[in-house]
């Protein structure tokens, strides 16, 4: 007899699941990543970045944290300037609303930060700029965007001035500076100005940042004659006197700015053009506020600057004669300028000195 044994064999088929496609990229935590493997996964850090506990792959919530790889300290020439601010522009990039990249720039420019670092922020404030000028109102309150947005422009900009940050732009060569310095104050009056002529109504606006004073009047065509076109900031007068010019159109609006930036006059004292000087023995010094006045209108030039008048308070005593008052005269494709005691350009800060 003959006994046959026939074996039932059941194959179990194992399908593997990828973590990585669900909440678990977001569970590894800032800058890492999944790496889905055979039964599981792990976590690792994206590339500039290395885990604070030396671990290559970690798990969620084990402790480790991703960190960005400390950067060789830069020398600040060309290359390595044009190095970092594409680094910068492109972390940028990644955030698609305005209001939202500025708010980024705002939170890496608190407190102590490179020389680097303040050239390549203000590169990408400076290329924020026109998205947050032409950028859509989507909130249905008229008022709440263009007061958020310069509440937040005007303490993103006041990061870059304020009296901790003298060291870091003390330690960038003059011409990067310069360069920086009328990118950030071009920025400052062109994006204030029009975002402020989003109001739909006659506003007067005033932001006292601890090292940028900002206020603004905006208006249109039927309410000029109830605006005061000066102010007080700390110390400093401010006036503007404007005239009206007859347009075709009856739905005119202004937008008048002032700034005055408390701490900067340092960076400029050493950066006087040649043309300023008397007496070359004598050291130029920058003894008040740095303040800025612009209008900005539709149509444009509808409300053109006939005069400013100013008085400056002045830091500490200095002998009357050698006063001078001067403008920065600069190129608005270049960047590049200068201080100048000729003539009067209504689109630029008035320093005396």
């Amino acid at each position: 007899m003959i006994s046959t044994t026939i074996l039932l064999l059941k194959l179990n088929t194992v399908l593997d699941i990828d973590e990585c496609s669900e909440a678990v990229t977001i569970a590894c935590g800032d800058h890492a990543k999944c790496e889905n493997v055979d039964g599981g996964y792990n976590c690792s850090c994206m590339e500039g970045y290395q885990p604070s506990t030396g671990k290559l792959q970690f798990k969620p919530n084990d402790g480790t944290s991703c960190q960005e790889i400390p950067r060789p300290e830069c020398e600040l020439h060309h290359d390595c300037i044009a190095e970092n601010i594409n680094r910068t522009l492109a972390k940028f990039r990644k955030i698609k609303e305005p209001l939202a990249v500025l708010q980024a720039i705002n939170q890496n420019t608190l407190g102590q930060i490179s020389p680097i670092d303040v050239i390549s922020y203000i590169e990408a404030l400076s290329v924020t700029c026109p998205l947050i000028r032409t950028m859509n109102n989507k909130i249905s309150d008229e008022e709440t965007l263009p007061n958020l947005t310069l509440n937040a422009f005007v303490n993103t900009v006041n990061n870059f001035v304020q009296k901790d940050k003298i060291t870091a732009w003390d330690a960038i060569p003059t011409d990067n500076r310069r360069k920086s310095l009328t990118k950030l104050i071009h920025a400052a009056e062109q994006t204030t100005a029009f975002v402020s002529q989003n109001f739909r109504r006659m506003t007067e606006v005033e932001i006292n940042a601890s090292d940028l004073a900002f206020k603004v009047f905006a208006f249109d065509m039927q309410q000029m004659d109830h605006i005061h076109q000066h102010v007080h900031m700390g110390g400093d007068t401010i006036k503007i006197t404007a005239r009206k010019k007859k347009a075709l159109t009856s739905n005119g609006t202004v937008a008048v700015v002032f700034l005055q930036y408390s701490s900067i006059g340092s960076l400029f004292s050493s950066s006087w053009n040649v043309s300023l000087k008397e007496n070359s023995e004598h050291e130029e010094i920058v003894a008040t506020s740095v303040i800025a006045a612009t209008i900005s209108s539709t149509p444009p030039m509808f409300y053109p600057i006939e005069k400013i008048t100013f008085t400056l308070r002045h830091f500490q005593a200095i002998d009357k004669k050698s006063v001078k008052c001067a403008f920065w005269n600069y190129s608005e494709d270049t960047m590049e300028g200068n201080w100048s005691i000729e003539g009067y350009d209504s689109h630029h800060p008035w320093l005396p000195a």
